[in-house]
């Protein structure tokens, strides 16, 4: 899990089919003093943030 702040959203034509209606959000990760870290990801949206917005985005990685 990181801390992250929301700035942008992700538009996509064509999606999996497991992410039909889901928003998709860029995120920034913060460190806990809140100064950016690292590169922006991609993360799916299930509390509706907005841009601005800070959250915490659980990050799974397949097959560990």
């Amino acid at each position: 899990m990181f801390l992250a702040r929301v700035v942008g959203d992700v538009v996509a034509t064509i999606k999996h089919p497991a992410l039909a209606n889901r928003k998709l959000l860029l995120v920034q990760p913060l460190t806990g003093d809140g100064a950016a870290v690292g590169r922006p990801a991609i993360a799916v949206d299930s509390v509706d943030a907005g841009i601005g917005d800070h959250v915490l985005v659980v990050d799974e990685v397949a097959g560990v």
